[in-house]
């Protein structure tokens, strides 16, 4: 009962305080479960710069970062918390309405672990989008480095470059969004090293950290040898990425072989058991 009252309280609060707290505009209703996450994003988003100083904070800033480049990450993250605490909350009230007192211990405890494992599922949902995400970009990576190179070499400018190649990508795609973070930058006037400066915060990757630290050479090194980079950064990355492939498939080898035998015991089984029964 206690629950149901938090969570019925929880509600009045969101629908009475829905335009007077400080929500994001840019996230829509529907992601808001019902107001219910508008009151509890109140009361979570001041405390976000605290839990980000943490070191599980930090990845899950990371994550919002780059999944959420339209909106501020600290407000993505905060409502991402309110989910969470939602789901817990309705699957508590669930759990003490109807569970309580109809179930075994052994299944109310299952039904407790389900609760907390669904109140998780936005945390694991913003992890596998930002592998998603990051997969692309590392995939779409080589081409930019080969056509950046290419450009480079026929006589254009970094930036040109880095313009025309951006102009021709799908905005839709993961890297032409964390490309326009960089257009914006440099349309502000910041130096192409500087802009490509905040990737690192958004991708954790070591050819990532290359291609900035490539960008910041490049005064240093001159545009024809930062070309040669740029082109044998895109032989590494591809190299990198075969010998990934090949650890896959060898992996698959390995563990398709377990089911293969079962499937092969099952079938002799079924061969032999009308034999045996007719001895």
């Amino acid at each position: 009962m206690i629950v149901l009252a938090v969570v019925a309280v929880l509600l009045i609060a969101g629908q009475l305080c829905r335009y007077k707290l400080a929500t994001p505009h840019q996230f829509n209703l529907k992601s808001r479960l019902y107001s219910l996450s508008d009151a509890y994003f109140g009361l979570l988003r001041p405390f976000l710069p605290a839990f980000c100083r943490h070191p599980i904070g930090k990845n899950y800033l990371r994550y919002a970062r780059l999944c959420h480049l339209d909106v501020d990450c600290c407000d993505a993250l905060a409502l991402i918390c309110s989910r969470s605490l939602v789901y817990l909350n309705l699957g508590l009230a669930l759990f003490a309405t109807f569970i309580w007192r109809e179930m075994a211990a052994i299944l109310q405890m299952m039904a407790l672990i389900g609760t907390f494992l669904l109140a998780s599922l936005p945390f694991v949902k913003l992890r596998r989008r930002y592998k998603e995400m990051r997969d692309d970009i590392l995939r779409t990576l080589p081409t930019f480095v080969y056509q950046l190179a290419m450009l480079i070499r026929a006589g254009a400018t970094v930036e040109s470059a880095i313009s025309l190649i951006f102009e021709r990508l799908d905005s839709e795609k993961p890297w032409a969004r964390l490309l326009s973070r960089v257009q914006l930058a440099m349309a502000r006037g910041e130096h192409f090293s500087d802009a490509f400066a905040v990737l690192p915060d958004m991708v954790q990757s070591k050819e990532v950290h290359h291609l900035v630290l490539l960008m910041s050479q490049v005064s240093r090194t001159g545009v024809y040898r930062f070309s040669e980079q740029l082109i044998e950064l895109g032989d590494m990355v591809l190299r990198d990425r075969q010998a990934v492939i090949k650890t896959i498939s060898e992996q698959l080898s390995t563990k398709l072989l377990l089911p293969m035998l079962l499937s092969m015991m099952m079938i002799m089984a079924l061969l032999v058991y009308p034999i045996l029964t007719q001895l």
